[in-house]
């Protein structure tokens, strides 16, 4: 038998790219998904008020949302802020447009 043949051996060699880890592919979508539940909770709020001013007021929260999202992607660096600015921001005006055609 031969004695280097362990199971430390078979073990599969591990990932030589910087940075790259098997585990979280996407690292910073919990900024994404942070944000989107951020988004859905103030949309239900401003729902229940069934007003014109609560429509106003969430396009107004929908704007100071991704204006914080660009001031954290300048200042992290960091591209998942950017693209979560940008998804509340289609998201959410979408929303916003889909809420007043149904009244």
């Amino acid at each position: 038998m031969m004695e280097g043949n362990s199971q430390e051996d078979k073990v599969q060699p591990k990932n030589d790219t910087a940075g790259g880890n098997k585990d979280n592919p996407f690292p910073g979508i919990g900024i994404l998904g942070i944000n989107l539940v951020i988004l859905i909770i103030y949309t239900v709020l401003c729902k229940m008020g069934n007003s014109i001013e609560s429509l106003s007021l969430e396009a107004l929260i929908i704007g100071l949302q991704v204006f914080v999202c660009i001031i954290m992607a300048i200042v992290k660096r960091s591209g998942m802020w950017l693209l979560s600015g940008f998804l509340v921001l289609i998201i959410g005006f979408s929303t916003c447009v889909g809420i007043e055609g149904m009244r």
